[in-house]
């Protein structure tokens, strides 16, 4: 589970740094659940949702991340341009990492802040 994780992390990561190369401005890439106090930056949190058995189709234990994209801006369209850019990058990263996701969801954080949330797949 640690592995997948940390590869997941990574990928992300190492995609965001790409895109935002000002360390202060750069999104946070966390541990979920993250902080309870809502992010000052755009904040990308990463954490272990479950394993799957071994199957006929996977014969390896699958595990499953979640990944949590959210802005600290509530601001209809600027929020939601920014929210949409990040979590585009996030992506990006998954598959130059050559990891699988899928569910995209959009949603609210910590009740307010725009987000994305997704799974992640690998054994």
């Amino acid at each position: 589970m640690r592995g997948h994780r940390a590869a997941v992390r990574a990928s992300v990561e190492a995609a965001v740094a790409a895109a935002y190369p000002d360390p202060v401005t750069r999104p946070v890439v966390a541990e979920y659940p993250g902080p309870s106090d809502p992010p000052t930056l755009p904040t990308i949190l990463v954490g272990s949702q479950g394993i799957d058995p071994p199957s006929v189709a996977c014969p390896a234990p699958l595990y499953r991340c979640s990944v949590v994209v959210t802005v600290p801006r509530v601001t209809p369209g600027a929020s939601d341009d920014e929210l949409d850019d990040l979590v585009a990058v996030v992506l990006d990263g998954l598959d130059g990492g050559g990891l699988a996701w899928r569910d995209v969801t959009r949603g609210v954080w910590l009740d307010s802040l725009p987000s994305y949330s997704l799974t992640t797949e690998g054994t």
